[in-house]
């Protein structure tokens, strides 16, 4: 980041760009993590085959 970024930051009250930085990176790796779950409650290769419900016809 330039000097002069960080600088001007400093003189506006309320903004903190290491808290930024943080946010971003949690951020990311937060919807990482919310990916991968999904993915793996939507497969249904995870569930037995009693828990499975195959629609068909007017039952879509």
């Amino acid at each position: 980041m330039p000097r002069e970024h960080a600088e001007e930051a400093q003189t506006v009250p309320g903004i903190d760009l290491g808290k930024r930085a943080v946010n971003l990176v949690m951020d990311a790796l937060t919807l990482t993590l919310e990916i991968e779950q999904a993915e793996l409650a939507l497969d249904p290769a995870n569930y037995p085959v009693e828990n499975q419900l195959t629609l068909a016809g007017s039952s879509c």
